[in-house]
């Protein structure tokens, strides 16, 4: 009942979020990129989500893009439950993508927090290995779609604005996220995909990037136009 309440409060979040950025305008658009790399859980064994997102950063107030991620999970089991085998490897491989979106908070100069809501959709396939008791072995595959959802919070670490001959440092800095994940449609294997996540590593500052190049271009004309009008007679 707890996880039904759950995937309906969710999906509902995910609605009013769609609702809300329609409804912005945007008046300022940046592009956003991270590594986004997590841990978590699957039937209770912990896993690596390997993962890359890119967006947008719009009116430096909320993000919003998509995401693909990658799981390999290898584990050794005994079946005890099947007589005609003494035991098995699994190998599942999870693909999912992802649209997310990424309200910030606040933004200080050297921290800032955002809230992360996403809904996915991915395969995974179970391939198991099987040794009988006779010494024969086959495998067997099986397929299942999931629609993951997932809200987090994330904090963004960086140092002070430094000065330019250091401004390098202000493009890169410290990303540190927690969240929870449930799947709409449970797969009808069994698996369970629900949990806890959490992610430590480094981020780049893209929208920092594009922001000085853009200053820098504009300085850039506007001195050339000085200059022209300097030198029409």
């Amino acid at each position: 009942m707890a996880n039904g309440i759950q995937k309906w409060l969710i999906l509902w979040v995910a609605v009013l979020v769609c609702q809300t950025v329609l409804a912005q305008k945007p008046k300022s658009i940046k592009p956003t990129t991270d590594f986004d790399q997590r841990f978590s859980f699957f039937n209770n064994q912990s896993v690596n989500i390997w993962g890359y997102r890119v967006g947008v950063l719009v009116n430096d107030s909320y993000k919003v893009g998509i995401g693909g991620y990658f799981v390999r999970q290898d584990s050794q089991q005994i079946a005890m439950a099947s007589p005609m085998s003494n035991g098995k490897k699994i190998q599942r491989d999870v693909y999912f993508g992802t649209v997310f979106y990424e309200p910030f908070v606040f933004r200080k100069s050297w921290v800032q927090m955002s809230v992360v809501f996403e809904l996915g959709y991915g395969n995974t396939s179970i391939d198991s290995a099987v040794q009988a008791f006779n010494g024969e072995r086959f495998t067997r595959s099986q397929r299942e779609h999931i629609i993951p959802a997932a809200v987090g919070v994330s904090y963004y670490f960086k140092l002070p604005p430094q000065p330019p001959k250091t401004r390098l440092l202000n493009y890169v800095g410290l990303n540190i996220m927690a969240g929870l994940r449930t799947v709409i449609l449970s797969p009808p294997t069994g698996s369970n995909y629900n949990g806890f996540y959490w992610s430590v590593g480094g981020t780049l500052f893209l929208d920092e990037i594009y922001s000085d190049y853009k200053r820098k271009r504009a300085l850039r004309l506007a001195n050339s136009h000085a200059v022209l009008l300097h030198s029409t007679p």
